[in-house]
């Protein structure tokens, strides 16, 4: 049955905004989601059938690549429920609401004039992106600004896309000249992306933004020399379109120059330094007039792999630094118990994919590949489950096997440099029970209330050092987690036999896989695509460490469960439990008191 103006009458759905952070509504379809349940739970069937719709319409992933709609599976919804939205849509005030909405009437062509609906969400569009920027990151920000200019675009809405190129003019020129983050790039971007913008002025805005970012007067250490060179490659791509070639060229140039002072705070790591200085000789290949340089950065490249070479025959095993151990130690040290944990939980940085890739692309050309890493890998019985492609049969492939190797590498100095001697420093000043952790856990979003149990004792035997035991229980209750958020924002976690038509439920490996059509855009969407990279390699591809699969199947021997890959995983989960994605952000437990 589906649903009608008199659903918004008898349910309050409105209390959902007015408990909602106005700058934070992007979470709205998990708001909805638990109304939804509590809705069932309850036996109202009526608040059951708006707050589901809700939840469809809300569900937060924006696909902006997708030739098609840019929300997954609302070709799904019910036509009736979505003229009951159309009804009622001058009751939606929120810009955020009245974005999503609008946006899917009018794809779905509602109504008598879908557009009106269109034109009502790119005003909206713009109000929610004034409202959330600056929250957390301005990704939200950026995707509404995007979202806006496309639908303003595609319905020639001149006055509208003058409106939006007006707001982000406006936010660069106030953020370029003081620029300490990417987000006057970002809205460049956007510019540049859909052909506004007045050329010479964003090319100049772009440099004054990478100078900035590069302010003299900081260590030279604390210079992110990598945001400043993106800054200086879109510099020069504004300056190639307004035919500035004398400008064009010199940008091209500072761009290539920032992989150069990176080779030179790195002199110390000639792994490092050769990686940067390879990416530097390569940018320079595109620019003109400058012979002298490249040689000049060939040979000092070419004597930095020499040395790389040396350097690789001891990185598997020289990887711990005292300087990383300490700080480690330092930061849960004289803390109590709760704020221990909570600092344990943020103690390292989760490795973006792009830095894996950037270390990857570091390491390559120095030695051949199977001097770093391994060209097959093997289990337990020795017989191989996974061989490197090779480079001239597939580079693509090739690379990305290497990136998983990287992540391996990243695993093992996360866990020596960081994680280790921060539990051991817990252990030395707490006293950690089962049911201390289990206080914890009570109604996180991560742990079902059927698994309280299974997670504290998982985490505690790893808090202890028995990662045999933490790895037995979370490598496979985690999927029980996985499972239960993907229910929570309406996936369909079963499939159905056609030969003996019957049910069945999908694993761990159907959930992560990469570019799963059923699932990958709600993974990305509850733990962000470096997590899900990082669940991935860990858990289910045999080119990472494949613990999910290794555990459940009994291929590892016993002093498996406590190599790097599997403390590391173990660390994970209890940093998803405290923060994971921006569902479970706004969890940070009770207090606990010390005894």
């Amino acid at each position: 049955m589906s649903i009608t103006p008199t659903h918004f009458d008898n349910c309050d759905w409105g209390r959902v905004i007015e408990r909602s952070e106005p700058q934070l509504r992007g979470a709205y379809s998990h708001q909805f989601s638990q109304r939804e349940q509590e809705a069932n739970e309850t036996g109202s069937r009526e608040a059951e059938e708006l707050y589901s719709a809700f939840r469809a319409l809300m569900f937060p992933h924006f696909d902006l690549d997708s030739e098609g709609s840019p929300f997954p599976g609302i070709d799904e919804l019910d036509p009736g429920d979505l003229r009951a939205f159309a009804e009622v849509f001058d009751r939606f005030d929120d810009p955020e609401l009245r974005a999503r909405i609008g946006d899917v009437l009018w794809l779905r062509g509602i109504g008598e004039n879908p557009h009106e609906f269109a034109f009502e969400a790119i005003d909206a569009y713009l109000d929610t992106a004034l409202q959330a920027e600056g929250v957390r990151n301005n990704k939200p920000t950026i995707k509404r600004f995007s979202r806006a200019l496309s639908l303003a675009q595609r319905l020639n809405q001149e006055e509208r896309i003058a409106n939006l190129e007006s707001a982000l003019e406006e936010r660069i020129s106030d953020r370029a000249p003081t620029e300490e983050t990417w987000w006057s790039r970002k809205y460049s971007e956007l510019l540049f992306e859909n052909d506004l913008g007045d050329s010479e002025e964003q090319g100049e805005l772009m440099e004054q933004a990478a100078q900035s970012i590069e302010n003299p007067e900081d260590d030279e250490e604390g210079i992110d020399f990598w945001t400043s060179r993106e800054y200086w490659k879109l510099a020069s791509r504004w300056h190639s379109r307004a035919g500035v070639d004398d400008a064009k060229f010199r940008t091209r140039r500072e761009a290539a120059e920032r992989f150069v002072r990176l080779a030179d705070m790195h002199e110390d790591s000639a792994l490092m330094e050769a990686g940067y200085l390879e990416d530097a000789f390569a940018a320079y290949q595109n620019i003109r007039d400058a012979e002298d340089r490249k040689e000049e950065l060939h040979r000092r490249m070419l004597n930095a792999q020499k040395q790389a070479v040396k350097e690789l025959g001891r990185i598997s095993t020289d990887i711990g630094e005292e300087k990383f151990k300490e700080r480690a130690r330092k930061i849960v040290a004289g803390l109590d118990l709760r704020e221990a944990l909570l600092e344990f939980a943020f103690l390292r940085p989760i490795t973006s994919r792009e830095e894996l890739e950037r270390m990857t692309r570091g390491s390559a050309n120095v030695a051949p590949a199977q001097a770093m890493w391994a060209a097959k890998q093997t289990n337990a019985f020795g017989r191989v489950t996974g061989r490197k492609p090779s480079s001239e049969e597939d580079e693509e492939a090739a690379f990305e096997y290497e990136v998983y190797q990287s992540a391996r590498f990243d695993w093992a100095f996360q866990v020596v440099n960081g994680i280790q001697p921060a539990r051991w420093r817990i252990n030395e000043d707490h006293d950690l029970t089962v049911d201390r952790i289990s206080a914890l856990l009570s109604d996180n979003p991560l742990v079902p209330k059927t698994r309280t149990e299974s997670f504290a004792k998982g985490l505690h035997a790893g808090f202890e050092g028995d990662f045999l035991l933490a790895n037995h229980i979370l490598a496979v209750q985690f999927e029980s987690s996985v499972r239960h958020l993907l229910q929570r924002e309406g996936a369909i976690t079963s499939g159905f036999a056609q030969e003996d038509k019957t049910q069945y439920e999908r694993n761990l490996n159907n959930f992560l896989e990469a570019g799963h059509d059923r699932y990958s855009s709600y993974i990305t969407n509850l733990f962000g695509e470096d997590i899900a990279f990082q669940l991935r390699a860990l858990l289910v591809d045999e080119r990472g460490a494949n613990l999910r699969n290794e555990v459940a199947h009994a291929l590892l021997p016993d002093a498996a469960y406590y190599r790097r890959a599997a403390i590391y995983f173990w660390w994970l989960v209890w940093h998803l439990i405290v923060y994971g994605s921006p569902h479970l952000a706004e969890w940070i437990g009770d207090p606990m008191d010390e005894e």
